[in-house]
């Protein structure tokens, strides 16, 4: 089963990222669902709850979150989204388990040592984690089975996504195997592969299974850079957009000399550039400390900072929601002077927006329509006036102008 055409749905997802260990115990995270709304997000996407050894993504015990049994908390965290008008996804790891995890006992001969050190170079050096061993005949088809039923069971318990941890890292044959039974129960099951440091080749080899491949969106790279990037990948998939990588420093710490303008870039480029958007939790409020490591009084602590950033999320996720649904067009970037950058972009049928970004970290500036009007035609009549924000960036509806 194929994923879903999604151009006659809605824009793409407004993901935001929320890491159990700085969400708190599961009493507070209501109230971090109604936070995520606040922020106009569409998505709430719960990272690995399942930890073991110590590490984020070193599966422990599925059968409970926190020590309160799993389907019970995730009806719960379903219903609460729901009440919130979100859509609740989870990660999805598969690729290994700590030593003395459940998967490994219930699943013996299934696992093998690391081929490499460590999980990846960013991650802490975890002698403790088994590799699933999906070569041999009998343990593939065993784990396929184990997390398939698994999968099975959230999307019974509400859960309607996950991003696929590490995609590249298991066979496409296996992600095929385990999603497809899922998605033909569920209906509106989808899936991210999530594959930041893949080629644009390994991306697109992945994406005849997902519906949705990850896409680094850093604010060094040009904006031209960008748009090849995803006008390479939009053919096979929808892309997600990426303010900053969770699992490496993040953004304000590795980005010292101009932090404020690199945050505001990354914003508007991730949201704006993709066909939907993730965020990790802590970006609104300035967080610069390790997400895998993170703990409740971290997030805390940056809420009590001063560094606000949710108007601007909300602003860009208003802007995201206006842009047409992934249709497999590629954006053009239009003929303008720096620091403005436009760029066309194209749904099914008349569906046309045009994507304005502001590279000057300082001044509101303003695009003159006339300049465009060779490339797009008429221009709505708001435009005139509209000034863009510094370091951010503005969506306008051409289709019905």
């Amino acid at each position: 089963m194929k994923p879903k055409d999604r151009s006659q749905t809605a824009s793409g997802p407004r993901i935001y990222y929320l890491h159990p260990g700085l969400g708190g115990t599961i009493e507070t995270w209501p109230e971090l669902v109604e936070h995520v709304r606040k922020l106009e997000f569409s998505h709430l996407l719960l990272a690995w709850p399942f930890s073991g050894s110590g590490d984020l993504f070193s599966t422990g015990a599925l059968s409970t979150i926190q020590a309160v049994e799993t389907a019970a908390v995730l009806q719960g965290l379903a219903h609460d989204c729901e009440r919130h008008g979100l859509t609740l996804w989870i990660d999805l790891v598969v690729d290994g388990a700590a030593e003395d995890s459940e998967p490994v006992s219930q699943l013996p001969g299934c696992w093998r040592r690391p081929r490499r050190l460590g999980l990846d170079p960013r991650t802490d050096l975890n002698l403790k984690r088994l590799e699933a061993d999906f070569d041999g005949d009998d343990s593939r088809e065993r784990l396929i089975s184990y997390w398939r039923r698994h999968l099975q069971s959230w999307c019974d318990a509400g859960v309607r996504g996950v991003r696929c941890h590490r995609a590249g890292d298991v066979p496409l044959a296996v992600w095929q195997a385990i999603l497809t039974p899922v998605r033909a129960a569920c209906g509106d099951f989808e899936a991210l592969a999530w594959m930041p440091e893949a080629s644009t080749a390994e991306r697109i080899a992945y994406a005849s299974a997902f519906d949705y491949v990850s896409a680094s969106f850093a604010a060094s790279s040009s904006v031209a850079e960008q748009v090849d990037n995803y006008n390479a990948l939009a053919v096979t998939s929808a892309v997600i957009g990426c303010a900053e990588d969770p699992f490496a420093p993040r953004l304000p710490a590795a980005s010292r000399a101009h932090p404020e303008r690199d945050r505001r870039s990354a914003l508007a480029q991730a949201a704006l550039l993709a066909d939907g958007w993730l965020m990790p939790m802590g970006f609104e409020f300035g967080m610069d400390g390790p997400f895998r490591h993170a703990r409740s009084e971290d997030f805390a602590a940056a809420r009590r900072s001063g560094d606000d950033r949710q108007d601007a999320v909300i602003a860009l996720n208003r802007a995201a929601a206006a842009l047409p649904p992934h249709s497999g067009r590629p954006q053009r970037l239009l003929d303008t002077r720096p620091p403005i950058a436009a760029i066309l972009r194209e749904g099914a049928g008349r569906a046309r927006c045009l994507v304005l970004l502001n590279g000057d970290p300082v001044d509101h500036l303003s695009l003159d329509p006339a300049r465009l009007a060779a490339e797009v035609g008429a221009v709505p009549a708001v435009t005139l006036g509209t000034t863009i924000p510094p370091a951010s960036g503005l969506v306008l509806r051409l289709d019905d102008a």
